[in-house]
Parts: structure tokens; sequence; C-alpha cells
């Protein structure tokens, strides 16, 4: 049985080649724009402020956010508040380099694949040379070096921002249109809000940085901290979410989680046409059960004893299925188990 994260890194065989296509366009194009800039690292005027964002980002990219039911392709970076300062402050080349360094990081603790990280590298090389373009169109090169803008600068910075995530996010929708079909614009346009204001607190927070970096390097930190306090309260609310999928008395998942579950594996299986598709692609199974003779228990021996039973049956089902199966209490004395990425 594959797991949920070797799905995740899986292409349809029949789509691979359209796919691995553009990621070698994305790729080579990144390769393009990426590598005079980055050559010229060696010789650019880094301060501590650059230091600084640099290991922020690292740090910052270990664990990205994804919320709840949204496909981990869409998780938020926060690196990304880092790299647009230092793109503002320092150029395209210091941009990429941290930007880069963070999804390492953040492939390494995903466990992604190797084509899709550096696809991921690519896209937002990409972004960051467009932001860097509207920037120079704007003649906001070089950037004012005390962080201050005039109404003007302030529309290029807006500008360069809207290129940076049209850029990604229209990479990353034709990424995913490739690689599981379907139209692209209900793709485009099912996650298009949440992400652009994910993207865009995280964008427009760069100036700041800038500014503070500017007054003084040991205020940039501070000035993540509310970064850091959005993430946390993201991730409280991500967590009481995840209750309201757990049954509270088994501790297992709910109706509510396998239904969200389900979701995801029909979206990520919708390689598999009605007719059994590819017969080397991985399905995954539904098992639905539930126990003979529970109520002579609970009538026999009490509804103490029966909730024990309940229990013991969750743990056994948990320890004999795969790691990456689910298994759910729809409620009374019924379970389910959903298991992705069945090959046979």
């Amino acid at each position: 049985m594959q797991s949920a994260g070797a799905l995740r890194n899986t292409v349809p065989r029949a789509r691979a080649v359209p796919f691995f296509g553009f990621v070698a366009a994305v790729v080579g194009a990144a390769a393009v724009v990426a590598t005079l800039p980055l050559a010229k690292v060696p010789d650019a005027d880094l301060t501590a402020a650059f230091w600084i964002m640099a290991g922020l980002a690292a740090v910052a990219d270990a664990r990205p956010f994804t919320p709840a039911g949204r496909r981990e392709a869409l998780a938020v970076y926060p690196s990304v508040a880092l790299s647009f300062a230092v793109l503002l402050a320092y150029g395209l080349g210091p941009a990429i380099l941290v930007q880069s360094v963070a999804l390492v990081v953040s492939s390494w603790r995903m466990r992604h694949a190797w084509w899709r990280a550096l696809l991921n590298l690519s896209q937002y090389a990409l972004a960051l040379a467009a932001a860097d373009l509207v920037l120079r169109v704007a003649d906001l090169r070089p950037y004012p070096a005390d962080g201050g803008l005039d109404a003007a600068g302030i529309a290029a910075v807006v500008a360069a921002a809207g290129a940076w995530f049209a850029v990604k996010y229209g990479t990353v929708t034709v990424a995913l249109k490739l690689r599981f079909g379907g139209r692209w614009w209900p793709l485009f346009a099912r996650s298009l809000t949440w992400e652009s204001l994910a993207y865009g607190a995280l964008l427009f927070l760069s100036p700041m940085l800038v500014a503070a970096a500017a007054a003084s390097p040991a205020l940039v930190p501070l000035v993540v901290v509310p970064l850091y306090a959005v993430y946390r309260m993201a991730r409280l609310a991500e967590e009481q979410e995840a209750l309201t999928r757990t049954d509270p008395l088994t501790g297992l998942g709910n109706r509510h989680a396998l239904a969200g579950a389900i979701a995801g594996q029909m979206l990520a299986h919708g390689e598999v046409d009605p007719c059994g598709g590819d017969g080397d692609s991985p399905r995954f199974a539904l098992i639905l059960l539930d126990l003979d003779r529970f109520k002579d228990v609970n009538d026999a021996l009490g509804h103490g004893v029966g909730d024990r039973l309940l229990i013991e049956v969750g743990r056994r089902l948990r320890a004999a299925v795969g790691e990456d199966d689910l298994v759910v209490r729809l409620g009374g004395d019924e379970f389910a188990v959903l298991a992705p990425g069945m090959s046979g």
C-alpha cells in the first residue's frame, strides 16, 4: 500500500508527459532569470538585517501553515514576507537565495519529491523575478535606503506584490490542472480569495520589515512577532476545527472527518475514470463495519462496559491498518476505515 505522502508525490502516468513538460519549462525559465542575479550575490552588500531575515525565513518555513481541508499544495509559507522584504532592500539574487533556502527546509520537513521541491523553488524564483521587473519599470531601484515610500512608491510595491501573486498562483494552478485534470478556471477560482488574502497580508508586511531594518536590525524580529501571533491563532483555530472532527469517546475521527478525507481522496484520485482508468493508478478503499450484538453487551453489562468495548475496538482497528489509513467511528457501534493508495 502506498502512503498518503507517496500519493501526493505521484503523477498519473497518463499525465506525466504534459505535467513534467510544464515542470521543465518552469525550471528552465527560473534558471534563466535566476542565474545572473545569484552570481552577483557574493558581491552584494549584505548587512546584518539581511542575515537576520534570512535566518527567520528558514525557521518560519520549517512548519508551513495549511488550513484544515485545504490541499498541501496550497500551503502558506511565512518566509514570503521576509524574502519579499529582501527583494525590496537587497535585490533579486539575495531574495531568491533566501526563499530557496527556506523552501529546501520546508520540502525536507514535508517530504516532497525532488521534482516537487524543484518546481516550488522555480515558481518562487519566477514570482520574485516578476516583482523585481515591476519595481524596475516603476523606477524603484534602488529602493529607498530609509524604507520610506511616497504614493508612487507604495503603488509600485502593490503592483510588484500583484505580479508576484499572479505568477505564483497561476503556475501552481496550471500544475494542478495538468496533474489532476479538470478545467483550469474552477481550480483557479476555488482558492483565489483565501490565497490572495493570506499572501497579500505577508507581502504587504514586507515594506514595514524594510523600514524597521533601516532603523535598526534589532527591530526586524519585533516586526515578525505579530506575524507569529497570527500564525499561532490560525493554528489554534485549526486545532479547534480538528476537535470537531474527533469522536470524544474513542479519540478516532468522526463522520465529519471521514467526509473531508473522502473529498480529498476523490480529488487526489481524479485521474481514475469510472471504467477503472490506468491499471497502475493507485486507488482508495472505504470499509464500513459495525459490531454484531453490541446492544446485548449494553443491556447485560451496562453502558460503561459498552463504552470500553468501543474504545478497545477502535484501538485494535487502528493497530490493524496502515499508518496512513483513517479509522473513524460513525456513531453507536459503527466504524469505517479509509485506506488511500491501494495498489490491488
